[in-house]
């Protein structure tokens, strides 16, 4: 099921790339920022990638602060116990965007009923393009996210791709090509007073009288062979 996946997808995607050099600024309009209540961030990816989107809901909280912020990833609820500056307003949603294109329709119907008036994509890579057409079918009326060589050309708010920038900087760019101005935001995180008492008892078992521990964990979502250590090892 998987390759018969591929083999319809690739060529879709191509297709739009294609199609997105050509429309490239067609779906472009400024965004009105006064009539935004409901605001939808998607983020898929590992944890790595989630954590760098805190600053968008930090800044976003701050701006919007009447406005209700949902999160879209593929992590659980308790990654956002990180978050530096928590805000009531904010919800989080959890997606398997793995699976099929069943599942896919559904939550698409699904979503729309939420009737966002702003979509964030800060995805980058080959998500630009199949997370833009799932923003588009959600609805919003404005949708950011990134641009590069036609991808993205469904996002009504664009900002050009760059490599030359961390990840961190690049996504407050989306903000600010609405408009939204922040000081330079570095990305910090807090630990929960259970989590650090936890991480306490577990080192006060392990290493009682002050030793080094080495703790590993075994297991790696994406590219395996690179973060993984032989099990001889």
């Amino acid at each position: 099921m998987s390759s018969i996946k591929q083999v319809i997808k690739r060529p879709v995607l191509v297709i739009l790339n294609q199609l997105g050099r050509v429309l490239k600024t067609s779906f472009d309009k400024p965004a009105d920022l006064g009539s935004v209540k409901n605001i939808l961030v998607i983020q898929l990816g590992g944890i790595g990638d989630v954590l760098r989107v805190f600053p968008i809901f930090q800044i976003l909280s701050r701006e919007f602060p009447n406005a209700l912020i949902t999160s879209l990833t593929e992590q659980g609820n308790d990654l956002f116990k990180l978050m530096e500056v928590p805000n009531s307003n904010c919800r989080h949603q959890r997606i398997d965007f793995s699976r099929g294109y069943l599942y896919k329709l559904s939550q698409i119907i699904s979503l729309r009923k939420h009737s966002y008036d702003l979509i964030i994509v800060p995805s980058r890579g080959d998500g630009i393009i199949e997370l833009s057409v799932f923003a588009f079918l959600l609805g919003a009326p404005y949708r950011v996210g990134f641009i590069m060589d036609g991808s993205g050309f469904l996002h009504t708010n664009k900002v050009k791709f760059r490599k030359d920038a961390s990840i961190v900087e690049q996504n407050l760019e989306l903000l600010k090509c609405l408009g939204i101005e922040s000081e330079a935001v570095h990305l910090s995180i807090r630990i929960p007073d259970a989590e650090s008492a936890y991480a306490e008892d577990l080192l006060q078992k392990y290493a009682p009288n002050g030793e080094l521990p080495v703790f590993l964990h075994p297991w790696a979502i994406s590219h395996p062979e690179f973060r993984s250590w032989p099990s001889e090892s």
